[in-house]
């Protein structure tokens, strides 16, 4: 396992252990090392599908609002699965602006489905004030089978990838999982975010909003190594897309919030100092 890797595994388990009270699943250094990669085949096993939806209260009609984003696995336990996403799979930007006031949120969910099959309520939302551009998801007792329903996140790239690598991303059209996208990088930058730079992976793949969140992984061989999250989709339908790196991550500290309205208006209070409330 790459150091990035085990250093991302310990801080998210680390918050998992102080907030949620789970021991996390760590695995030895024996087991450790078993990581190669994905192989194409299994890759429609490391992403999943999220849908979300909110309702915004108001004097004379209520706005609404449903989507669908992308998410991984990013480590698993029989109590909790754990989830990273990008930050747009929350729909906070459209939400916030759905009143000219402070949001009244009526109600406010998530679910993720995995390999096409089976949907489960997504119960906490990990928030970073470092202002990555992604999020974390939980969902408690999951009762999945890896290697069947998901496979979280393999082995991380090691080092920076030279432009003209290639690269897949695996795509979400409504119900048809499995597709992929091929493509290159064709820059690295850093772009700013919030609080900071962060490192950014430019490719030709041509991606669409509920693409968002889901892996970009780097072909190494035969494998597929983890190379980044998907948070920035083709724009006017460009073929460019940008994905955060995965060594960005382990910089992360991550707050945890409730999956609901009321967890969410105190997140927006928390890390992006709005006001809203819960009608």
């Amino acid at each position: 396992m790459s150091r990035y890797r085990f250093v991302v595994i310990s801080v998210l388990w680390s918050l998992s252990v102080s907030i949620f009270g789970c021991d996390g699943g760590a695995k030895d250094d024996s087991e450790s090392s078993a990581f190669t990669g994905l192989k194409l085949s299994e890759l429609p096993l490391s992403v999943v599908s999220v849908e979300g939806s909110w309702s915004e209260v108001d004097p004379l009609f209520d706005d609404t609002h449903q989507w669908r984003c992308s998410a991984c696995v990013l480590s698993a336990t029989e109590e909790r699965l754990i989830l990273i996403t990008s930050s747009a799979c929350l729909d906070l930007k459209r939400l916030v602006n759905a009143d000219t006031n402070a949001p009244d949120l009526g109600n406010y969910e998530l679910k993720a489905t995995f390999s096409g099959r089976q949907s489960l309520q997504v119960t906490h939302i990990g928030e970073s004030r470092q202002s990555l551009g992604i999020s974390l998801l939980a969902i408690d007792t999951p009762m999945l089978s890896e290697g069947d329903a998901y496979l979280p996140l393999n082995d991380v790239v090691d080092g920076s990838l030279p432009v003209g690598t290639e690269v897949v991303a695996v795509l979400q059209r409504g119900n048809l999982t499995g597709t992929h996208a091929f493509g290159r990088i064709t820059a690295l930058r850093q772009m700013p975010e919030r609080t900071g730079m962060v490192d950014y992976i430019q490719t030709d793949l041509k991606l669409q909003a509920e693409d968002n969140g889901g892996p970009l992984f780097a072909k190494s061989s035969d494998r597929y190594l983890w190379a980044g999250i998907n948070t920035i989709a083709s724009i006017d339908g460009a073929e460019m897309a940008f994905a955060v790196t995965a060594d960005e991550i382990d910089t992360s500290q991550f707050e945890w919030f409730h999956a609901d309205a009321a967890g969410l208006v105190k997140m927006l209070s928390s890390i992006y100092g709005i006001d809203a409330q819960v009608q």
